[in-house]
């Protein structure tokens, strides 16, 4: 069985050229579909906005005050925090018992957002961020 170069340089061209076609109906219907269910599970995340922006429990609290601390010293001061304000008479070893993957993604769209001119805060950066990812997930997913 021969490899045919001709072959596989036709399907690499037809890989990069643009042909105008048209959209059809069920591509329509998809597209439809996700803007809609990206749309319903970031209004039904964002329902109590009505009466107070808040975080509500003890976790979404403790990110944002990681969040905070690794905005105000950085990311590499996260990793030596022993937070004296957790777990009284102790404190809490910071690095050693929670994740860094919240609160360091959440500081590094902060700071972007906030560097190309947003004018938002932690707190309600915070509040909005669970929102848009169960969003982006529910899209997911479908």
């Amino acid at each position: 069985m021969a490899f045919k170069i001709s072959n596989f340089t036709e399907s690499i061209k037809g890989m990069f050229s643009f042909k105008r076609e048209k959209i059809k109906l069920k591509d329509l219907l998809l597209i439809f579909s996700l803007i809609t269910i990206f749309t319903i599970a970031l209004l039904i995340r964002l329902t109590p906005a009505i009466y107070e922006v808040i975080l509500k429990g003890f976790d979404p609290w403790f990110q944002y005050r990681q969040t905070e601390y690794i905005i105000e010293n950085g990311y590499f001061a996260w990793f030596n925090w022993h937070d004296p304000n957790s777990w009284y008479p102790w404190g809490r070893d910071v690095p050693g018992t929670s994740y860094p993957g919240l609160p360091f993604a959440a500081a590094a769209v902060y700071i972007f957002l906030t560097s190309i001119g947003l004018q938002i805060t932690l707190l309600e950066f915070c509040w909005l961020w669970p929102a848009v990812m169960g969003a982006i997930t529910a899209v997911a997913t479908y």
